[in-house]
């Protein structure tokens, strides 16, 4: 995996966040023919439980990386609210909010470690010096 390879701390923090979080979410959703149709409880728990270790980590090491990734959830996350406010949102918007920002998540995080190669290439060239 690319953050265990050219990431820094954060980095593979937030990988195994992001292999424990697939993996968690997976056992929260519900069976496919009845997923979006009503509040997603158990992803809405593990959306703010998700929400809450990003922006922890984001906090402890203060990458902008991890900003813009856990925004980009919490729009996930708002999408529950959504949904529970307007109960006959069709499910395909629904669930549309949210995987959508997932890539934006994703894009966020193969950014950061591309960012901490280059530190790290930069930190390695001044060594040399």
């Amino acid at each position: 995996m690319a953050a265990f390879l050219w990431g820094e701390r954060p980095e593979r923090e937030a990988a195994l966040l992001f292999l424990a979080g697939a993996a968690l979410s997976e056992l929260s959703k519900t069976d496919a023919a009845s997923r979006f149709l009503m509040v997603e409880h158990g992803v809405l728990l593990f959306d703010l439980g998700f929400t809450a270790a990003l922006g922890t980590l984001a906090i402890l090491h203060k990458r902008w990386w991890l900003i813009w990734a856990t925004a980009f959830h919490v729009l996930a996350t708002l999408g529950h609210l959504g949904k529970l406010v307007e109960p006959e949102m069709s499910r395909m918007a629904y669930g549309l909010m949210q995987s959508a920002s997932s890539y934006p998540v994703l894009i966020a995080f193969g950014i950061g470690i591309w960012a901490a190669q280059r530190r790290r290439k930069s930190a390695r060239k001044a060594a040399h010096s």
